[in-house]
């Protein structure tokens, strides 16, 4: 979804497991250091969907959202950036976070649903969530595709304009959050042209928070899952995030060493 300030003029792109609820939370803090709302209750009214744009509101949270060409007119006068995570550590992430929220959020016992294995995952993120359904129910399914398909679809979609081209101003990396906050801060601080308007400074508790975030979420760690990555989901991960990956080597991003190193399984 997109994130909109027009007293800033700057629009946040936040990508699902790459560091935008840590993003979102500091922007948060310098644009509604006065809000009388929780800060948990203005964060979930802004998860919308992944194709919703909403403008900031401190007071009310997001009540509405922008029309396409509302949305495509800001687009080409304010500041556009988002942040980015290796492809390898995203899908982890997201089998973490999708097996824990349908687990805790969508099932009252555990017997109800288990876990599918990593490799399945990687094959076939929906079936295989699906499939660990013990009873397959309808009701739930719907809520459950849309879960699955909003974490795993690629960056790449919400990056590059129909011509192919990047579509935003400023790439940050994840795994280097602090230095893409103070860069995105300092360009915010540029073009804000409101009298008055807060400026955005990065405190040292980045790293602190970024690092303790979903930390009751049993996790299965990145290292773990290349260890014992099958040739089938090798092959799955490189058609996915062909695109992704292309990104990350145009900006000398770091992708984890180690995946599908045959390169048959690539092609």
């Amino acid at each position: 979804m997109s994130f909109v300030s027009d007293e800033h003029k700057f629009i946040f792109v936040h990508l699902p497991k790459s560091g935008g609820t840590t993003v979102t939370e500091y922007l948060l803090e310098h644009l509604c250091p006065a809000s009388k709302l929780s800060k948990t209750k203005v964060m979930n009214s802004y998860r919308l969907g992944p194709h919703v744009s909403v403008p900031v509101n401190c007071k009310y949270g997001a009540k509405q959202s922008y029309g396409e060409s509302d949305l495509q007119k800001k687009w080409k006068r304010y500041f556009v950036f988002t942040f980015v995570r290796s492809p390898v550590a995203r899908l982890v992430s997201a089998y973490n976070y999708v097996n824990w929220v349908i687990s805790t959020k969508h099932f009252k016992s555990k017997r109800e649903y288990i876990h599918p294995p990593f490799n399945n995952f990687c094959v076939n993120p929906v079936e295989s969530v699906l499939g660990g359904m013990v009873r397959r129910l309808r009701s739930k399914e719907r809520a459950i595709k849309r879960i699955v398909i909003d974490h795993v679809r690629p960056q790449s979609g919400c990056l590059l304009g129909s011509d192919g081209q990047l579509a935003v101003d400023y790439i940050g990396n994840v795994d280097n959050i602090k230095y893409g906050l103070e860069e995105t801060f300092n360009k915010i601080n540029r073009i804000s042209s409101t009298k008055g308007a807060r400026i955005f400074k990065l405190d040292r508790t980045i790293v602190k928070r970024n690092s303790i975030s979903h930390a009751r979420m049993p996790a299965l760690r990145t290292t773990n899952a290349l260890s014992r990555i099958s040739p089938a989901c090798c092959e799955a991960f490189w058609k996915r995030y062909a695109s992704d990956i292309e990104i990350f080597h145009q900006f000398n991003f770091t992708i984890e060493e180690g995946l599908c190193s045959n390169p048959q399984l690539r092609q």
